[in-house]
C-alpha cells in the first residue's frame, strides 16, 4: 500500500471532517483475548494434574462464569482474578491453598505475555500517519501494562497520544472525550474504533462521536458483545478491513 491509499485516506478525512482517530488497543489492534484464554486453560489444567478426579469441564465452566460475573464489580482490574480464584477455592474445597496460589500465578503470566499484532494493523496505522491523521490510543488498562504492550509490539511509534483508563474503573464517554481533548480537536472531528460494544462504541457515541467502527468478533467475551449498536456504526471483522470502508 502506498500513495494511492494515502490520497484515499486524506479524501475520506476531508469529506467527514476527521482530524484524529481514536483507537482501542486490546483485541482491536493486538490479540489479547486468546492470551487470557490460554492462561485460563493452563491454570485449570495445572489444578487437574494434581487432582485428576476433579470435573475439569465444570471447573472451567465456573471459572468463566465467575470471572464474567465479577467484571461488573471489578471491571478489568487484575484483582478480579484474585476474587475469581477465591470463589473457586470456596466451591472446590478439596484443592490445597498452594495449588490455588500457583494456579492464580499462571493466570497472571498473561500480563507479561507478548501479544500478536492483528494482520493489517501496522498498514492501517502507517497510512494514517502518512496521511497526517492524528492517532490517539484510548485503552482500558494500566499505564504500565499499556507501555509494555506498545513497546513489545512496536505500535507505540504510531500514536501521538495515549489515554489510559484505570482498570478499576469502566470505560465510559469521558474516556473518549479525553481522547479528543488529547488530540486538541472536538468530538465531531474524530472517529473511534474498538471491539467492546458498550465500553467503546456506545460510550463513544454518547461522547458525541458520530463516525464509529465496531470490530465484531463472534468469539469475543460475551461482556464485550452485549449492548446496542448505535445507528450508522460500521461493523467490521478485524482492523484490516478498516480501509475498505474508506474507499
Amino acid at each position: 500500500m502506498g500513495t494511492p491509499w494515502v490520497r484515499i485516506v486524506r479524501a475520506w478525512a476531508k469529506k467527514y471532517g476527521i482530524k484524529a482517530i481514536l483507537f482501542d488497543l486490546d483485541d482491536t489492534l493486538i490479540k489479547v483475548r486468546e492470551l487470557f484464554y490460554k492462561r485460563m486453560d493452563e491454570s485449570i489444567d495445572f489444578i487437574c494434574s494434581w487432582y485428576p478426579k476433579l470435573d475439569k469441564e465444570q471447573l472451567k465452566k465456573r471459572q468463566g462464569e465467575i470471572n464474567t460475573e465479577l467484571f461488573f464489580q471489578y471491571s478489568v482490574d487484575p484483582k478480579r482474578w484474585v476474587a475469581t480464584y477465591k470463589q473457586l477455592q470456596a466451591e472446590f474445597p478439596g484443592v490445597s491453598s498452594e495449588i490455588w496460589k500457583e494456579a492464580l500465578r499462571i493466570v497472571f503470566l498473561v500480563y507479561t505475555d507478548i501479544p500478536e499484532v492483528f494482520e493489517g494493523a501496522v498498514e492501517v496505522l502507517t497510512l494514517l500517519q502518512q496521511a497526517g491523521i492524528t492517532c490517539v490510543l484510548v485503552t482500558h488498562a494500566s499505564i504500565e501494562w499499556t507501555a509494555f504492550k506498545l513497546e513489545v509490539t512496536g505500535l507505540g511509534v504510531f500514536f501521538d497520544h495515549v489515554v489510559c483508563i484505570s482498570p478499576a474503573e469502566f470505560k465510559t464517554l469521558e474516556a473518549w472525550v479525553s481522547g479528543a481533548k488529547a488530540a486538541r480537536v472536538s468530538v465531531e472531528e474524530v472517529a473511534a474504533i474498538g471491539d467492546n460494544l458498550k465500553g467503546d462504541i456506545e460510550s463513544a457515541r454518547k461522547a458525541g462521536i458520530k463516525l464509529l467502527f465496531w470490530i465484531k468478533n463472534k468469539e469475543a467475551w460475551s461482556v464485550y458483545l452485549s449492548g446496542t449498536v448505535p445507528e450508522g456504526t460500521l461493523v467490521i471483522g478485524e482492523i484490516g478491513e478498516f480501509l475498505k470502508c474508506l474507499a
